[in-house]
């Protein structure tokens, strides 16, 4: 902890687990200050067909993220975002459209209301 409020070269990084069809591998990801540059060392798993690069480290929330790349050093594209448009629009003659709803629901009534009277007689 003292190295790295001087200008002390260090190393800090995690050890991970990777686990890909039943076999697993465990590995130490690590960010180094050699000659006062930060730099993250590259590694390279030839079982899995990948490179894993350390980007950031948190150790308060322990939280670490992780460049995962072919061999060749090609990030993966991530899939697309899936994405909710909304149109939200005014439509001022509606209220006109729910006095007619309304008209109609009135009228029904009484009609049902007068056969029901009409029946009874």
């Amino acid at each position: 902890m003292a190295a790295m409020n001087t200008d002390a070269d260090f190393s800090m990084g995690v050890r991970a687990i990777i686990t890909k069809d039943g076999k697993s591998v465990e590995k130490d990801l690590l960010y180094s200050r050699i000659g006062g540059k930060m730099q993250a060392d590259p590694v390279i798993l030839d079982d899995f067909g990948v490179t894993l690069t350390l980007k950031t480290v948190n150790p308060g929330d322990k939280v670490a993220t992780v460049i995962v790349a072919d061999k060749e050093g090609n990030t993966s594209k991530s899939a697309p975002k899936e994405v909710l448009t909304i149109h939200a629009s005014i439509k001022p003659m509606i209220n006109l459209v729910w006095a007619g709803v309304l008209v109609a629901v009135f009228g029904f009534v009484i009609s049902t209301a007068r056969r029901l009277k009409e029946s009874q007689a």
